[in-house]
């Protein structure tokens, strides 16, 4: 059984494909973000946030500067960690300042998160974040 969890969900194929009208959540997520709750959902999301050390305050402010400053890559349709559960999400790449420690200081680090807006609209829910690399 298929259960969408997004808000969007015109258009789902069963499979990991783009969705061509994107971005699909760029402009509401702003205005909601501050008042949302925000959940990690896959688990290599869980293992690369925690790593980051980041919290709930820290990936709100992730999705704001991807939205605000970044570029969006693409949205497309992806399968959680829950079977059978899939959202429709927008990927979005940015630059963050990051402490590096093999350079010993900080650094401009490009980031890459997906996100959608929940089906109830008032979760964001986090499916990947981490530095740039091909893994997407």
């Amino acid at each position: 059984m298929v259960t969408i969890v997004s808000e969007y969900q015109d258009g789902f194929t069963g499979a990991n494909t783009r969705i061509a009208c994107g971005p699909l959540y760029s402009k509401r997520i702003l205005s909601m973000i501050d008042i949302a709750r925000i959940a990690v959902v896959t688990r290599q999301c869980r293992r690369d946030v925690a790593s980051l050390g980041k919290d709930e305050k820290a990936l709100k402010e992730a999705v704001k500067t991807a939205v605000k400053s970044g570029r969006c890559l693409c949205s497309e349709w992806c399968q959680l960690s829950a079977a059978g559960a899939w959202a429709a999400c927008d990927a979005h790449g940015y630059t963050e300042r990051a402490w590096v420690e093999a350079a010993w200081k900080e650094m401009d680090c490009d980031f890459y998160i997906k996100f959608c807006v929940g089906k109830t609209g008032s979760v964001i829910l986090t499916l990947s974040h981490h530095p740039h690399r091909q893994r997407h």
